[in-house]
């Protein structure tokens, strides 16, 4: 697409830039409100949604992301999909445990290390995931192909 990505591969930022609007509103609505302390946990709850969401939905968000890098003849590609199904599980499932870590942190009242910590991780994690995992793919398949040779 000239001058742009197709909605599909912008999911992530679609949907955070709806939280961003909701989370001003909630701001300004009630600016004595405890949201302050929760904006870790709810931020990454939101991102856990719309991962799993996009996976309900049957278009897992890293599945447009990836159709940046990968020829128009793959994108229907069992493998390609799986792959991309895969990663979006890691990411959904990060999210969600950096939600519940993070939970944790404001209700232990721990000091912003701990956030700074578990918020890093929850996204580090997933991101070497998503470099490594489909280059393992890749070289088993391209095993498979020269056995077969």
């Amino acid at each position: 697409m000239k001058g742009g990505f197709k909605a599909e591969a912008l999911v992530l930022e679609y949907s955070n830039t709806v939280f961003f609007a909701l989370w001003t509103v909630l701001a300004f609505a009630d600016p004595s409100s405890p949201a302050e302390h929760l904006d870790g946990p709810v931020s990454m709850a939101w991102l856990a949604a719309t991962a799993w969401g996009s996976i309900l939905v049957g278009h897992p968000f890293t599945t447009g992301i990836a159709k940046r890098d990968v020829p128009r003849e793959m994108w229907n590609d069992p493998g390609f999909l799986r792959v991309n199904l895969i990663l979006t599980r890691v990411w959904a499932i990060a999210f969600s445990i950096s939600t519940l870590t993070l939970g944790l942190v404001v209700v232990a009242h721990l000091n912003v290390g701990f956030r700074v910590f578990f918020q890093a991780a929850g996204l580090i994690i997933p991101a070497i995931v998503t470099v490594q995992y489909p280059k393992r793919v890749q070289a088993r398949m391209n095993a498979t192909i020269t056995q077969g040779v």
